[in-house]
């Protein structure tokens, strides 16, 4: 028993100082979000479109690469997404930001910068926004912290990573997008949410830079603004 327990003891410590000799390192991202939603309203389904943003969408990671072959990676993202719902002559836009961890296993060749990737997100969707534009006009609804829509929101996600800092990512929503215990009114029409159903997933082209890269760049641009 004692000489297991010397032995577990020296493999974790051998484990903890095999971790910190990992090459650690920060990437700063940009996205363009392509969102959708599967949406039913007491089990009728509706007909959806695309919603397309590029701002806010900023990210922020911490990449740890075990391997040449083998990584993980952790961080912080702000997303703007959301769908639109269109009848007759009137479209509704909902959409939310979001402030969100990820947690991501990675497996490819990181030397040449391509390689697939996984995992899970939480997020907290702290402003909502429905938009509604139809005969008589256009009016939004805002909120921070809204009780329409579910503040926390779990997800996973799948990408591959391409050389020169591109990527594609699909992710979906494990949750609905509504709170189904909110009912009131939607400018003044009468909404109870216990009888909608909307399923949110999108795809996300998404540019990659390490922070370093980054800061070099943006360096470059202050001087080359300098000189005019």
């Amino acid at each position: 028993m004692f000489r297991k327990t010397i032995f577990l003891l020296c493999l974790i410590s051998c484990l903890i100082s095999e971790l910190r000799a990992q090459k650690v390192y920060s990437v700063s991202s940009g996205e363009f979000i392509f969102s959708f939603a599967d949406v039913e309203i007491n089990n009728i389904n509706q007909t959806t479109g695309m919603r397309f943003s590029f701002f806010i969408n900023y990210g922020h990671q911490w990449h740890m690469d075990l391997t040449k072959n083998i990584g993980l990676y952790t961080g912080s993202d702000i997303r703007n997404f959301g769908f639109k719902i269109k009848e007759n002559n009137r479209t509704d836009t909902y959409r939310v930001y979001s402030l969100g961890i990820p947690v991501a296993l990675k497996l490819g060749s990181f030397d040449e910068h391509l390689f697939l990737y996984g995992g899970g997100e939480y997020e907290l969707f702290f402003h909502f926004k429905h938009k509604r534009i139809d005969d008589y006009g256009k009016f939004k609804n805002t909120s921070w912290f809204s009780n329409r829509v579910n503040l926390l929101a779990p997800s996973v996600f799948t990408g591959i990573q391409f050389p020169k800092g591109m990527n594609i990512k699909f992710t979906y929503y494990l949750n609905g997008f509504f709170n189904k215990d909110f009912s009131g009114l939607s400018f003044d029409d009468p909404v109870d949410y216990s009888e909608w159903k909307a399923q949110v997933f999108y795809i996300t082209l998404c540019f990659n830079f390490k922070t370093s890269k980054y800061k070099e760049i943006i360096n470059k641009a202050e001087e080359e603004y300098a000189k005019l």
